[in-house]
């Protein structure tokens, strides 16, 4: 199975640890709403150059590049909750 942690650390674009990842992930899931919301702003931060290098990969496909992004990171949150 593919993690972040993959190819995409090995480039630079995500620095999270394995660890910092699974906890993360596991406070995303969780039910603290304050904690939660706090974990997205990280994993989002953190993530937020992979996001922007993948969307880059379809800047010529007409589509803003700035909707590409939030459509990454809403895709990003998705993935992370459903981990």
């Amino acid at each position: 199975m593919f993690t972040i942690n993959d190819s995409l650390i090995a480039a630079n674009l995500v620095n999270l640890s394995k660890k910092e990842q699974d906890d993360l992930i596991a406070i995303i899931r969780g039910k603290d709403k304050r904690q939660t919301r706090f974990a997205k702003e990280i994993l989002l931060s953190r993530c937020r150059p992979m996001v922007e290098f993948v969307a880059s990969m379809y800047k010529s496909s007409n589509i803003d590049f700035k909707k590409l992004v939030r459509c990454g990171e809403a895709a990003l949150l998705k993935a992370a909750e459903t981990y």
